[in-house]
């Protein structure tokens, strides 16, 4: 008895801690770049970091360490969005 009185008052605390504090959003987006292109024309935009480094690679057919990530806004990824595809 005393053990399910203890895990209801456990999950009640839980939910209610869960409740009442907001869980952040992040709007990060990425873009990767090839590192030796000094242009630095997009190859591949995502909501992830791994994702759009296999995108690139998968595109281009390269390794994903010859591409660079850098963050960006999600107004910039629309615009990148559109232009790539």
């Amino acid at each position: 008895m005393f053990f399910f009185r203890f895990l209801t008052r456990l999950v009640f605390r839980r939910t209610l801690f869960l409740m009442l504090h907001n869980i952040p959003e992040f709007d990060l987006c990425y873009v990767a770049y090839l590192k030796d292109d000094p242009a630095k024309e997009p190859i591949a935009v995502s909501y992830s970091a791994p994702g759009v480094l296999a995108e690139a690679a998968h595109k281009t057919g390269r390794a994903k360490a010859d591409f660079e990530l850098r963050e960006i806004s999600r107004e910039e990824y629309e615009q990148l969005k559109s232009l790539i595809l």
